[in-house]
């Protein structure tokens, strides 16, 4: 007798002490649905029907609403495995020590590595999408399903960060991301959440609600709403109150396209703002995440991006760490080909009318034939298809010039525009007159006015016609000029000036000097005639 009693005392207390251990799935009763029912639909094992029972005291068992939640004890109940598909990689990530690939199917126990650079999107079959960011590694603790369709689904962040879009769950459902030192509850939510180095773990909610416990308390456990964010350090016995998230960002000012293989992303700043965190993916839905670039300022610049439209997120982060509300906008970037380099006329040159303009340019690769325009004093002047040359001359009258070119490709795709180049056109000023010095006989000095790095070209001749009569010519740096050793007669100079700043002037006045004969002396006069007077 007395160990019949112990036997029933042992069977009541080991299962009051299961039931304290339990964990419980929840489970809405349908129209005709019966405990009996239930027991032999979701449970494995025997005492199925008892072990509802002892789950859900006071339950009626022989009569259910529809709509009244019965508890199904989670280690009793036959759960379906669920795989969570692959759906994007971008750049490298590992799973379980092999490659990773997109379109695979991942069950629990396995374990993503994302190398740096890299993004991993998952896809549960329910639509809920999981980014994984880069430098994170991840643990799936659990993926199934209940024969009713509500999910158990567990996440466990051994480091990194992911940001998680989760559809509304069914009642009974469970999902749940853990880090060391926290864990994370949903229903049905937009949310970040991140592992740190430092064992912080980091929660922002965007949308809907989460429940934050304490991994070491599971008692300790805070709600946190849309726009709050909520900080678990490793060592914390008491959970800290949740943060507002800072606002997002004003992106109106982003282009709609950028035309340069560097894209310069400016926006105002976020105040409370520490930092600011930039992400582009290839869908508004970001699941075909490209780069996230982390920069102090809100002027972020990303280099290497093919072609085509890109959606931008951008966000604050605040002192404490936590990311604010996102600023999503989209953009064009249409940098190829690649336009040419300029390398003449010099940006803002002044050039004379004197001579015709030549443009140059160089030959990117795969270049076949380039687009120019140019404008005159803000009107269209010239459209021009040039194929193989890099360089066009034209004769140019006064004003101000601004032009550009665009290369098109081997596949006949045209490229961007470069910036406008900008040059002016003056008609040649007049070259300089001289004055003139013939202290000498046979010695001419000139001088005029000039500049300090002027440049004088000079010539001499016997006559008007230069071509027919010249005797000398020359450049000189100084106004002045010796001319040394001139038989006697008539001269013609003229001078022009190229200015230190490269511009040249038309020949001044045609100027006139005389080198007068030599007279005998007298002396030789009466040397002459020196015999006739001795006769």
């Amino acid at each position: 007798m007395k160990n019949s009693f112990f036997v029933v005392v042992v069977f009541v207390l080991s299962s009051f002490c299961e039931d304290l251990r339990a964990q419980y799935v929840d489970y809405v009763a349908q129209p005709g649905d019966t405990v009996s029912a239930i027991s032999e639909r979701f449970l494995n094992g025997s005492a199925r029907w008892s072990a509802i029972r002892r789950s859900n005291p006071g339950i009626n068992i022989h009569k259910l609403q529809p709509g009244q939640i019965v508890r199904l004890p989670e280690d009793r109940v036959r759960f379906v495995a669920s795989p969570v598909k692959v759906l994007k990689i971008n750049g490298y990530a590992k799973c379980n020590g092999a490659d990773l690939e997109e379109g695979a199917s991942l069950n629990a126990a396995a374990v993503i590595e994302v190398e740096e650079e890299s993004f991993v999107t998952l896809l549960l079959d329910d639509g809920s999408i999981i980014i994984l960011e880069p430098n994170s590694r991840v643990h799936i603790g659990d993926l199934r399903d209940l024969p009713n369709s509500a999910k158990h689904v567990i996440f466990n962040i051994e480091s990194g960060r992911m940001e998680v879009d989760v559809v509304s769950q069914k009642p009974g459902a469970r999902f749940e991301i853990s880090t060391p030192t926290a864990t994370t509850a949903v229903r049905g939510t937009r949310f970040r959440t991140s592992n740190q180095a430092s064992g912080v773990t980091i929660t922002e909610v965007l949308d809907g609600q989460v429940d934050v416990s304490l991994s070491a308390q599971k008692s300790a456990k805070q709600r946190v709403t849309r726009g709050q964010g909520l900080i678990a350090a490793s060592g914390d016995t008491v959970l800290r109150k949740p943060e507002a998230l800072l606002a997002s960002p004003d992106l109106s000012n982003v282009a709609e396209l950028y035309t340069r293989i560097v894209v310069d992303l400016t926006f105002p700043e976020i105040s409370g703002a520490a930092s600011y965190w930039v992400w582009l993916a290839r869908d508004p839905k970001f699941t075909d995440v490209v780069t996230s670039v982390q920069h102090d300022q809100p002027n972020i610049k990303i280099a290497n991006l093919a072609d085509g439209r890109y959606y931008l997120r951008a966000r604050g982060i605040s002192k404490t760490g936590l990311h604010g509300f996102d600023g999503q906008t989209s953009f064009v970037l249409h940098a190829r080909p690649e336009a040419p380099f300029v390398s003449a006329p010099a940006l803002n040159a002044r050039l004379t009318s004197l001579n015709p303009v030549q443009l140059v340019w160089s030959s990117p690769q795969n270049a076949t034939f380039y687009s120019l325009e140019i404008e005159k004093d803000g009107a269209p002047f010239a459209h021009v298809e040039e194929n193989a040359p890099t360089h066009y001359s034209f004769s140019a009258p006064p004003g101000n010039y601004r032009w550009r070119l665009a290369t098109h490709d081997t596949n006949r795709h045209a490229g961007p525009f470069s910036d406008w180049m900008t040059f002016s056109v003056i008609d040649p000023p007049q070259g300089p007159r001289a004055d003139f010095d013939l202290t000498d006989d046979d010695k001419c000095t000139l001088t005029w006015q000039g500049d300090a790095g002027d440049i004088f070209y000079w010539q001499l001749a016997r006559g008007n016609d230069f071509e027919k009569t010249l005797v000398a010519e020359g450049t000189t740096i100084t106004p002045t000029l010796s001319l040394d050793g001139l038989e006697s007669g008539v001269y013609f100079v003229r001078i022009r000036t190229v200015t230190n700043d490269g511009i040249e002037s038309i020949y001044g006045d045609v100027q006139q000097f005389e080198i007068p004969k030599n007279e005998p002396s007298p002396l030789w006069l009466l040397l002459l005639c020196l015999p006739l007077v001795l006769l």
